[in-house]
C-alpha cells in the first residue's frame, strides 16, 4: 500500500505506507467517474515523485488524459480528450522552479471538433482557456496571468448567467461568496 508524505522541501511524495520508502514503479488508480464509467490512472513513479507518463483511460479503452511528469512537474506535452476519443485539449509546460511549471501553450477542442478561438495563452503567460462538456457547454473557463491561475467562472446549467467563481491574487484565494457583481 502506499501512501504520502513530503520531502525536504515540503513537497509531496508517494511512499511504502509500512516502510515509508519512496516509491518507484507504476501507480493505478480506478474509481467510477460522475457518468458512472470506470476510469483508470496509470502514473509512473521514481523516488516517490511523478516521473514519465502518466495515462488515464475509461473502461473501452478510450484515453481520456495523458501528460508527463517530471519531479511532479508538468513537463512537455499534456493532452485531454473527450469520451468519444476526439480531442479536447493539448497544451505544453516547462518547469520553472522546483514548485511550479508554466503554461507555455494551449489549444483547446469543443466536443464537436471546432477549435475553439477563444483559448490562448501568449508570450508574457496572460491568456484564457475554455473547457467544455461533451454536449458542447462550457463547464469552466480559466484565466491566466503571468502563467499563473488567477481566475475560474462556472456557468450555471444553460451557460447563460455565472453560477459561481474564484479570484486568486496571488496572497488570497477568493471565492464566489466574497466576489460581488456589480
Amino acid at each position: 500500500m502506499l501512501g504520502q508524505t513530503q520531502d525536504k522541501d515540503g513537497l509531496p511524495m508517494e511512499v511504502h505506507k509500512e516502510t515509508r520508502v519512496p516509491f518507484t514503479g507504476k501507480k493505478v488508480d480506478a474509481f467510477t467517474c460522475w457518468r458512472g464509467l470506470s476510469h483508470f490512472i496509470y502514473t509512473s513513479f521514481q523516488n516517490g515523485k511523478r516521473n514519465g507518463l502518466k495515462i488515464g483511460f475509461i473502461g473501452n479503452g478510450t484515453i481520456t488524459d495523458r501528460n508527463y511528469f517530471k519531479d511532479n512537474l508538468f513537463i512537455g506535452l499534456s493532452e485531454k480528450f473527450y469520451i468519444n476519443g476526439m480531442r479536447q485539449e493539448r497544451a505544453f509546460y516547462e518547469p520553472i522552479n522546483k514548485r511550479k511549471s508554466k503554461l507555455l501553450s494551449v489549444e483547446v477542442w469543443k466536443p464537436s471538433g471546432k477549435r475553439c478561438p477563444y483559448s490562448y495563452i501568449d508570450e508574457k503567460g496572460n491568456g484564457v482557456r475554455y473547457s467544455y462538456y461533451e454536449d458542447g457547454k462550457i463547464s469552466h473557463i480559466l484565466f491566466f496571468e503571468k502563467f499563473d491561475y488567477r481566475a475560474e467562472i462556472f456557468p450555471d446549467d444553460e451557460g447563460t448567467k455565472l453560477e459561481s467563481a474564484w479570484l486568486f491574487t496571488g496572497k488570497r484565494m477568493y471565492d464566489h461568496k466574497e466576489i460581488k457583481l456589480l
